[in-house]
């Protein structure tokens, strides 16, 4: 598709157009200034979103993790407690919360678990021995000492309340998708998809899977499946208009 300008200081004749071309700069140019205007904004359900561009900042409302969270499998300890051998108070596992560490005990905890109030660092399993005594009972001889906050996740470590984490205008893209499942957002604002129409002129033209007659010089509309894909890449809806006559009265009927 090309764009042109008549020139009021050329004669036209037989053979030559009156008509002057376009530089690319002055084709985006006249089309930004006739078509392009500011994109509405419409909520999608985050599943819906994938390829859109965000029409707000997305800021987080909580901290990330919203409590402190073992790092490893292993057993929430009192750091003022040292070494020595501790029986067991309790198992703790993520999504589970059996209260408070009871005094000179440690707790069985898994990954992710909250670290129950009480304990205020976890020591990994790799670092303990297990003694069952004669009783059944079990104890577990810690053999590290831990500094408080050791193998602990804490309070918004991975994001902080009123952190920006995406800004408007940005490409949602599968890693985007999950910053805003993490915020726990089921929905998001986006900008509307932009509109394309294209159209092919010329009376060589046929459309695709007609078979061309070679004898009149007709050819196969291939610019147009390949600039509807572009488009469509590039993330706008597309209204196809297919091929229209060489005529300045089609063209004009067709795009009003």
């Amino acid at each position: 598709e090309l764009v042109w300008r008549a020139m009021s200081d050329a004669a036209p004749y037989k053979g030559k157009s009156p008509f002057t071309m376009l530089s690319v700069e002055e084709c985006v140019a006249t089309v930004a200034k006739q078509v392009l205007g500011p994109l509405g904004v419409e909520e999608l359900a985050l599943a819906d979103a994938l390829g859109r561009y965000l029409a707000e900042d997305v800021v987080s409302a909580a901290p990330i993790p919203a409590f402190p969270a073992s790092i490893m499998d292993g057993f929430a300890v009192r750091s003022s407690d040292g070494l020595g051998t501790f029986p067991v108070d309790a198992e703790q596992f993520a999504g589970n919360d059996v209260g408070p560490l009871q005094p000179g005990h440690i707790r069985y905890i898994t990954t992710g678990s909250a670290v129950p109030v009480g304990a205020d660092a976890v020591v990994k399993v790799e670092d303990t021995l297990q003694r069952v005594k004669s009783s059944g009972e079990v104890e577990i001889d810690v053999l590290v000492s831990s500094k408080a906050g050791a193998n602990i996740r804490q309070v918004g470590s991975d994001t902080a309340k009123d952190e920006v984490l995406l800004r408007r205008g940005c490409h949602l893209r599968a890693s985007e998708l999950g910053v805003l499942a993490a915020l726990n957002r089921s929905c998001v604002s986006v900008f509307c998809l932009p509109r394309v129409a294209l159209l092919s002129t010329g009376d060589e033209l046929v459309e695709l899977g007609q078979v061309p007659d070679e004898s009149r010089g007709q050819i196969v509309d291939s610019n147009r499946p390949l600039l509807c894909a572009m488009v469509k890449e590039l993330g706008a809806m597309v209204t196809d208009l297919g091929v229209v006559k060489d005529e300045v009265e089609c063209v004009r009927a067709t795009i009003a």
